[in-house]
């Protein structure tokens, strides 16, 4: 690691001033390459300011050009690698969810159908029954079971309703 600077050294401390002083640095890139004793190295440069904001130098942190093209590409396999096996769990999370959700509401639409002709003896149906062998039952409580429970109230509402018509 080469920690370099553009600010002119002082002559009296380092005689021979940083590896980069001076002219080594263009104030309008962020990052550059040069070649020192043989060796190429990249340099990223953050600008050094003053308390009004005006550029009095910059300091850059230098690393052999050989160190970062190996493992980059590696890097860069692996976060695709590991990105597509997210996306695939996502995707597979996603379908299995949005089958369990339909099959919820086709089971209260099923229902709900049963109860318009007149069947009212069949209650709605309770919660997904694949999630509810792993899962405790007060974490599956949604939308869903409040509706199902909504609408079984008023089937058996319904049902007493009828009973009543009828002994009159």
């Amino acid at each position: 690691m080469i920690v370099a600077s553009s600010v002119p050294p002082d002559s009296a401390l380092s005689p021979s001033g940083p590896a980069l002083a001076g002219a080594a640095h263009d104030p309008a890139t962020t990052e550059e390459e040069f070649t020192n004793a043989g060796r190429s190295y990249r340099v990223a440069w953050q600008p050094l300011k003053t308390l009004d904001g005006s550029a009095i130098g910059a300091i850059g942190y230098a690393r052999p050009t050989k160190e970062l093209e190996g493992p980059t590409a590696s890097v860069r396999a692996t976060m695709l690698l590991a990105g597509a096996i997210a996306m695939l769990a996502a995707g597979a999370a996603g379908f299995i969810f949005g089958r369990s959700l339909g099959a919820r509401l086709e089971a209260l639409t099923q229902a709900a159908g049963r109860w318009s002709i007149g069947e009212l003896s069949a209650s709605a149906p309770e919660r997904d029954p694949l999630l509810s062998r792993w899962v405790p039952p007060e974490l599956l409580r949604d939308e869903i079971d409040d509706l199902g429970e909504q609408l079984d109230r008023m089937r058996e509402n319904f049902r007493q309703a009828i009973a009543r018509i009828r002994k009159r």
